[in-house]
């Protein structure tokens, strides 16, 4: 017995953070790239910023 299962794609690919404490983000991009893998760790920096007394050196 065969089950034919239709291959789903998407023209985009994601780039995900899951934050135990903070924001989790998704974003999604076209293309992964050194240039969007940066773009999306920038995305992900912005939604987790801590307060500058949280910072380690």
């Amino acid at each position: 017995m065969t089950i034919e299962k239709p291959l789903v794609t998407f023209p985009w690919r994601s780039v995900g953070f899951y934050a135990l404490t903070g924001q989790s983000v998704i974003t999604f991009k076209e293309r992964l790239v050194k240039e969007t893998i940066v773009e999306a760790l920038e995305e992900i920096r912005e939604q987790n910023v801590r307060p500058d007394s949280a910072r380690g050196r």
